[in-house]
């Protein structure tokens, strides 16, 4: 009695081995893409194409679509990681770049009037699966792309200040490729900014207005360089969506 009811059991788990639906290959490797978009700030570059070759081999390079300077690209999608890129005609070489998985935003290409100056750098703007911004408030973030002019022996850095606050700094030494903080611009605020040469009071930019808005996240990027009889610089502003 006893064997026979072994026999069943033995019977019973064979019948159950055969009918689990074993894959054929393993579980499949998810995606891990970032949402980019370009904007070229190089002035010796009015349109530009960018070969890119991701990790971790980096033989394989690709184009992305051309660009022209001072404006946005549309987003593109492409995969995370480490990654070479570079200008084309235009770079010697490759420059290194890591991007995290789900992210979206933009790829800057600066000048690059020597080697410590980063050609590229990616500002993440939100997570491609949340929305942008903070609800009742904007928030925005300056860019320092200026070009050096014929008599200045080094990059030019600015200093951001804020009208509402009696011209008190909202940041400091903003270096050529560098950011500010994102500032938070209460809903139905509006807030003025200008800017001026680092550590001096030598205002370089018209009256920059931002007005507060639910989920609003814009970015302004000072280009171009000090206009010679105005002063002043040129801006690009767009609003990261």
């Amino acid at each position: 009695m006893i064997l026979k009811v072994l026999t069943i059991i033995l019977l019973t788990a064979m019948m159950a081995i055969g009918c689990v639906d074993i894959p054929a290959s393993g579980p499949a490797i998810p995606d891990y893409e970032v949402e980019m978009r370009i904007l070229y700030l190089d002035l010796a570059l009015p349109t530009a194409t960018i070969s890119i070759a991701p990790g971790p081999d980096f033989t394989t390079y690709a184009d992305l679509p051309p660009g022209n300077y001072g404006t946005a690209s549309p987003y593109i999608t492409l995969s995370a990681g480490d990654k070479k890129l570079f200008v084309k005609g235009a770079d010697p070489g490759p420059s290194s770049l890591s991007v995290d998985p789900d992210q979206r935003g933009t790829l800057f290409v600066f000048a690059r009037p020597d080697t410590t100056t980063p050609r590229f750098v990616f500002l993440n703007e939100r997570y491609t699966f949340g929305p942008g911004g903070i609800l009742d408030s904007a928030l925005v973030r300056f860019v320092n792309s200026l070009a050096r002019r014929s008599s200045d022996t080094s990059n030019i850095s600015l200093d951001l200040k804020r009208f509402s606050s009696g011209g008190s700094a909202s940041a400091n030494g903003i270096a050529l490729g560098g950011t500010s903080s994102k500032i938070r611009v209460p809903k139905d605020t509006v807030m003025s900014f200008y800017l001026t040469l680092a550590g001096t009071t030598t205002v370089v930019s018209d009256t920059i207005v931002v007005t507060g808005a639910s989920n609003k996240d814009y970015t302004i990027v000072a280009h171009d360089s000090i206009n010679a009889t105005t002063g002043k610089v040129r801006f690009v502003r767009f609003e990261n969506n």
